[in-house]
C-alpha cells in the first residue's frame, strides 16, 4: 500500500509521515511513485505508533518552548 494512501485514508501529512516512515522500524519500499509498505502490515498499529510520535514530539515542543521562556 503507498503511504500517500495511508495518509489520505487517516488524514495525516504525508511528507511527515514518510519522513516518520523512513526512522521507524516499519519496513517500507521506496519507489518511482514514492515509498510504499506491504500489505501485510497492519496500518492501524503503524499509524497508532506514527500518532503516538506526534504527542511525544508536541509534548517535547512544548517543553522546550517553556524552557525558552523562562531563560
Amino acid at each position: 500500500m503507498k503511504t500517500r494512501d495511508i495518509a489520505k485514508n487517516y488524514q495525516l501529512d504525508p511528507a511527515a509521515f514518510d519522513r516518520w516512515l523512513k526512522q521507524s522500524d516499519f519496513q517500507y519500499k521506496s519507489g518511482i511513485t514514492g515509498l510504499s509498505v506491504d500489505d501485510g502490515v497492519k496500518v492501524d498499529e503503524m499509524v497508532g505508533h506514527y500518532n503516538q510520535y506526534l504527542t511525544q514530539e508536541k509534548a517535547r515542543i512544548a517543553q522546550e518552548q517553556e524552557r525558552l521562556a523562562l531563560d
